[in-house]
C-alpha cells in the first residue's frame, strides 16, 4: 500500500506541470499496481473460501462452519457483484481507447455504479449484526460519501471521475475494485477465525487445496494451488504433484499448473502436502487425488 501512495503522490505532484500523455501513462502505472494488489488479494479470498468447504467435512470444524457458511456465500456474492460491474465499466472504456476516443462520462453510467455500491454497503451490514458492530468505523468504503442524496452523488463523482482521459477513469475504477476486495477479504478472515479450532489456545493448521477448472478440453491449462492454515508460509510446506516438488511463493502459496490429458475421460491428480503442524512440531503429509475430466 505504500508504494501505491507513492504512485498517487507523483501523479498529482507531476499533475500541473505534466501534458496528458505523461499523466495517462502515469495512471496507466498506478492502475496496473492496483490491479495487482486487487488479484492477489482475489487469490487469498479464494483459497479462504475452498477453506470454509473444507471444514465443511471436518468433524470439529463441520458444525460451527455449517453455521457461518450462509454468511460467508453472501459476502462472496455481493462482492463479484460489484466487482463484475466495475469490471464491465473497464471494457466499455476499453472499446472506446481501441477506437481512438475518450470516452463521454455518460457512458460510464456513474449513477448506476454509484446506487449499486449504495446497495452493496448497505447489504454487507444487513448480513449480520457482528458485521456492523466490527467493521461500521474501518469499512474500507467508509471515506466514500454513499448515500441517496443528488448532493453526495455529485461528490463522489467529483472525487472518482473529474479527470476526463480514459486511463484516470480506469485508474479510479481499479481504487474502488480494490477497496471491494480489500472489504471481502477483512470479512472472510474475520469469519474464518471464529471457525478456527482453537485447543490449548493454539489454532489447527489445516491444509487448503483448489483447482481451477474440473471440466476441459485436451491439453487446456490446469492450476492447483495449496496453502496451510491461514495462507502463510510458515510451517515449511511441501506440495508434490505426480512426484513433482512445488515451491511456496511469496503469497505463501503453492501453485501447479500443467496441460490436461489428450484422452476424453476422467483423470486423476495425486497430491501430497507437507507441513509441520505449529502445535506439536510433527511434520504432516496430507495425500489427496483431485479429478478432472476431457471432454
Amino acid at each position: 500500500m505504500q508504494r501505491l501512495f507513492l504512485l498517487l503522490l507523483v501523479i498529482f505532484l507531476n499533475a500541473c506541470k505534466n501534458n496528458q500523455q505523461d499523466k495517462d501513462a502515469l495512471f496507466h502505472i498506478l492502475a496496473s499496481n492496483i490491479d495487482e494488489t486487487a488479484n492477489n488479494i482475489s487469490e487469498r479470498n479464494a483459497t479462504l473460501y475452498y477453506a470454509f468447504n473444507y471444514q465443511l467435512e471436518d468433524p470439529i470444524l463441520k458444525d460451527k462452519t455449517a453455521i457461518l457458511f450462509p454468511i460467508i456465500t453472501k459476502i462472496h456474492a455481493y462482492s463479484d457483484s460489484i466487482v463484475q460491474q466495475i469490471r464491465a465499466i473497464k471494457r466499455v472504456i476499453h472499446e472506446e481507447e481501441l477506437k481512438g476516443n475518450t470516452i463521454e462520462k455518460p457512458k460510464l453510467r456513474l449513477q448506476n455504479l454509484y446506487d449499486s455500491l449504495i446497495h452493496f454497503k448497505s447489504s454487507i451490514f444487513r448480513i449480520d449484526p457482528e458485521i456492523n458492530q466490527a467493521f461500521k468505523d474501518s469499512i474500507p468504503l467508509s471515506n466514500i460519501s454513499l448515500d441517496t442524496t443528488q448532493q453526495s452523488f455529485k461528490s463522489f463523482e467529483q472525487t472518482f471521475f473529474s479527470v476526463q482521459s480514459n486511463e484516470a477513469y480506469i485508474a479510479l475504477l481499479s481504487v474502488l475494485e480494490n477497496k471491494i476486495r480489500v472489504l471481502e477479504n477483512k470479512l472472510v478472515v474475520f469469519y474464518y477465525d471464529k471457525t478456527t479450532y482453537h485447543g490449548c489456545n493454539a489454532e489447527r493448521d489445516v491444509p487448503l487445496l483448489s483447482q481451477d477448472k474440473s471440466i476441459v478440453a485436451g491439453e487446456d491449462s490446469i492450476e492447483i494451488t495449496a496453502a496451510i492454515g491461514e495462507v502463510v508460509s510458515t510451517g515449511n510446506p511441501e506440495m508434490k504433484i505426480m512426484g513433482q516438488k512445488i515451491e511456496v511463493n511469496n503469497l505463501g502459496l503453492m501453485i501447479y499448473k500443467f496441460k490436461a490429458n489428450k484422452t476424453k475421460g476422467k483423470h486423476a491428480v495425486p497430491v501430497t502436502i507437507s507441513f509441520i503442524d505449529e502445535n506439536t512440531g510433527i511434520r504432516e503429509d496430507v495425500s489427496k487425488t483431485l479429478y478432472y475430466t476431457v471432454r
